[in-house]
């Protein structure tokens, strides 16, 4: 398994949300999450670790150190660097209106 890197403070401090939306508005199949946003009337097809990712902040808002350990603990043999793939799957998420930073 690869080795959590050396956190950036400022970075791993934020704390992230999913967006509210009614649980009956998300499925999941396998490693595969359909999330209906009815917000915009858009409906996402959230594969693999996004989804996972996705699904953990929609039971409950974690900071990025929390999501970051948890990329390195669930995926760390497929995933060189958790803390920028993690930044990825939180931009993309974003993107998608999908999760926002908790003030």
């Amino acid at each position: 398994m690869a080795s959590a890197p050396d956190p950036n403070p400022a970075t791993t401090q934020r704390c992230w949300q999913a967006a509210t939306l009614p649980a009956a508005h998300i499925r999941q199949w396998e490693q595969r999450w359909v999330v209906y946003d009815h917000r915009s009337g858009e409906t996402h097809l959230l594969e693999g670790a996004a989804g996972a990712l996705f699904q953990w902040l929609h039971q409950a808002p974690r900071t990025e150190m929390e999501l970051i350990e948890k990329c390195d603990r669930d995926l760390g043999q497929e995933v060189a660097d958790a803390e920028a793939f993690t930044e990825q799957l939180l931009a993309e998420l974003r993107r998608r209106q999908l999760v926002k930073e908790r003030k």
